[in-house]
């Protein structure tokens, strides 16, 4: 069994890999990573991988490694399967979309889309560089600006609201505005993608995937867990790589 963490700016997942399995999925709060002992109380596993983009303490740290045989921070030095072109301050996160994408598609033009506290558009070429993106406010920081920099607007929360074209109320207004708001432009992203970049495939990942993918059409296809799959991708190449 593989240990694979992914520790985000809201949530650490962390998912248990049975050889190319992800057999299950654990959510933690970035706020309480102390729940993270609790869950792997008992537990020893063959590798393990972290990849954070918000700073985890030492003794968390040494614990993780204490619990594998491989143990791999993922950070930018780590040796990669695919060739990076961006900036070295590319996040874990999307490194690790770049690299599941590859794996998934080796021979095609990919588009990974994260939704989750940010907008990530990555895109990686058929011969496997990555080459940039896009970053912008995620769904839920949407609806937090709109409150938090105005006098009157507002929190708006998702529950199971219908989203309408033409609001009717405050309320309704602002769902139309941030939930189609955000399908509009990321349709608009793929289509100038496609444009330029033929045999292009899409995948849509991260926390708010489903909520907005399923309301895309069937263009793109829904991994939430893509990051994971890519940070067990790199964790592979690295343990075969140093025996």
């Amino acid at each position: 069994m593989d240990l694979v963490i992914d520790a985000g700016n809201t949530f650490v997942k962390i998912g248990f890999f049975n050889k190319e399995k992800l057999e299950r999925v654990e959510n933690v709060s970035s706020d309480t990573l102390n729940g993270i002992y609790a869950l792997l109380e008992g537990l020893s596993f063959e590798k393990c991988v972290l990849g954070s983009v918000i700073n985890i303490p030492t003794h968390l740290v040494n614990y993780l490694r204490s619990k594998s045989n491989y143990f791999l921070i993922f950070d930018a030095n780590t040796l990669l399967p695919i060739k990076n072109l961006y900036s070295k301050e590319a996040g874990t996160d999307r490194i690790a979309m770049m690299a599941a994408a590859r794996h998934l598609y080796p021979e095609r033009n990919c588009l990974a889309i994260g939704l989750g506290t940010c907008i990530t558009l990555n895109f990686i070429s058929e011969k496997g560089v990555f080459s940039g993106g896009s970053i912008s406010p995620g769904l839920a920081m949407r609806f937090k600006a709109l409150n938090t920099f105005t006098s009157s607007l507002p929190m708006v929360e998702l529950n199971e609201q219908e989203i309408i074209l033409k609001g009717n109320t405050t309320e309704s207004s602002i769902l139309s505005g941030v939930v189609n708001g955000m399908i509009y432009e990321l349709k608009g992203f793929i289509s100038s993608y496609k444009q330029k970049y033929s045999n292009l495939c899409c995948i849509i990942c991260g926390g708010d995937s489903r909520y907005i993918g399923e309301k895309m059409g069937d263009d793109q296809e829904i991994i939430p867990e893509l990051v994971l799959y890519g940070l067990h991708s790199i964790l592979k190449f690295n343990a075969e790589k140093k025996n």
